[in-house]
Formats: C-alpha cells, structure tokens, sequence
C-alpha cells in the first residue's frame, strides 16, 4: 500500500554524538568545569586587588591608614638605641638614630646608610656567574628621602606601624634580590620615603648556606637577623621635631 511504503522511507532517527561519543562528553564537561574555575579565580583575584586598592586610596587620599598592622618580619624584634649616633635634618625638621658601625651620607636630599665588607662577588643580586667582580660586599644599604605629594600605588605588599611612622610597602624583586619601598605620609602632602636594599646572598632564600656561613665569619659582617633590628631600630627612633 501507498501508506506503508511512505512509512518504510522515512530516514532513520539518529543518535546525539553525546550518546555515541561518550569521551567527548567527558571531555566538553571537564572544560566547562575549567572555565567556570577559571572564571571564578578571576573574579575573586579582580575583587582582592579592589580591595587593595581602596585600601590604599584610604592612605592616599585622607593622609593615614585607617588600619595598621606590623609587619610580619618586624614582630618580636628588640633594638637597644641607647648608644646610636643621631641624624637630624634641618630642613625637613626630623631626626633618627643609626648604629656608628653604618656609614652615613647625603647626596642632595636623599640620606644614604650603608655598610660594606670585604668580599669578593659578582653583585648584590645574581652572585654568581657575570664579568664583573666587586671588592666589597653591600651587607646592608637604606635610603630616606621626603618627596612632594601622596605616593599611589597600584597594589601594595603590606602595612608597617614602626615608632610614630605608620605606611605601606612595596617589594620590588624576587628571591631575596631587589628592594622593599616604604610609604610613610605625613601632613597633607608630603611622603617619607625609605628604599632598603635586599641583600640575596643573606637572604636565607637561596641554597648556599656554606657561602652565606663564610660570609658571616668576616669581622663586622651584618646577618639578615642584625639588619633586620638595625634598620627596625632606625625607623622607631624616626621623629619630626617640629
């Protein structure tokens, strides 16, 4: 007959490929899961830096941080001041005491303290390999200087409340090599700027406790734990005198 004719032509039902493929369909939901991880790592990122940046359009913008906190590798250190020398600026009106073992000098209105030993290296950062050999070893090196305006920054590492200075920092570097940079506003626009060099090969972060044991054996030599306190005994005795 006509009807069943018509009914024997009528093309098979195919099957989804989902249902003969289920490997691809493992796999298509495995990447869906990847991209809402993704999606959600983002997002907590992008809301983690906001805050961070509110943060520190609070510092900016109304002069002091609303919160202070101390900084991880300041807590529990204890310094005796009580022989330092002490540095007063008659410019700006502040003064801080310094160990008489650290040199101090001023080029224009950047105060240098530094003090070096005799150790032959190939730089602060890298210590090995290069074409470059150095007498003297940088075993700690501070800069303080005060600028003009409110310093933004696009994120910050952390606060530090040290003495009568309370700011934020910023780590440039990486494995022990760089600088950390703080922020202290003060007034209504003007920074206390410090720059503190970060000496690798004292670090503790690298695989050479041999070289660093051999280093701290030289006559005057100043050890991450020492630089620490001094440079934490500087910024507590910081003060502006007027």
């Amino acid at each position: 007959m006509e009807s069943g004719t018509s009914q024997n032509n009528i093309p098979p039902v195919q099957k989804s490929i989902w249902v003969n493929n289920p490997k691809l369909k493992s796999l298509l939901l495995a990447l869906m899961a990847v991209f809402m991880i993704s999606g959600i790592s983002l997002a907590v990122l992008s809301y983690t830096q906001t805050q961070r940046r509110q943060k520190l359009y609070e510092l900016t913008e109304a002069g002091l941080p609303r919160r202070v906190v101390v900084a991880e590798n300041q807590k529990g250190i204890n310094t005796d001041t009580s022989n330092w020398k002490t540095y007063r600026d008659s410019q700006y009106n502040y003064e801080f005491r310094y160990p008489e073992k650290i040199l101090l000098s001023n080029e224009g209105e950047t105060v240098s303290l530094n003090h070096q030993i005799p150790y032959r290296n190939s730089g602060e950062c890298d210590m090995v390999g290069g074409d470059k050999i150095y007498e003297l070893l940088t075993d700690f090196s501070a800069t303080f200087k005060i600028v003009d305006g409110l310093k933004k920054l696009n994120v910050i590492d952390g606060e530090l409340s040290a003495g009568g200075l309370q700011g934020v920092y910023e780590y440039n570097g990486a494995e022990g090599c760089g600088e950390t940079v703080y922020y202290f506003p003060f007034g209504s626009d003007k920074t206390l700027v410090i720059k503190r060099a970060n000496v690798q090969i004292l670090s503790g972060l690298r695989n050479n406790s041999d070289e660093r044991e051999q280093i701290l054996k030289i006559l005057g030599a100043i050890s991450k734990e020492e630089n620490d306190r001094l440079f934490k005994g500087m910024l507590e005795t910081f003060r502006f005198t007027q």
